[in-house]
């Protein structure tokens, strides 16, 4: 007789893949000035992905590209050259 397997529940198995090992209670010490920096942090973050969402959704400048029908037609370029060269005046 084969027994049925059950699965695991999800948060079980996300903290069964943790990497990092957690830091004792002991350990931690917890700053008015470490909260300020967390959250100064996240809101730095959620302004950042504002405004390149913003930026994605409605970008400002639109590009429109046309080809050239014109297959005989020549191609004018200007070129400007200094050459340092040493002048010899007499």
């Amino acid at each position: 007789m084969v027994v049925r397997q059950r699965r695991k529940p999800f948060q079980q198995v996300v903290t069964e893949l943790d990497a990092f090992p957690k830091v004792e209670e002991t350990y931690v010490e917890q700053t008015a000035s470490g909260a300020t920096v967390s959250v100064v942090t996240f809101l730095l973050v959620v302004l950042l992905l504002h405004s390149e969402l913003t930026y994605f959704y409605y970008p400002g400048y639109k590009f429109r590209f046309t080809s050239d029908a014109d297959l005989s037609s020549r191609l004018k370029l200007n070129v400007d050259i200094t050459v340092a060269m040493h002048c010899d005046r007499k």
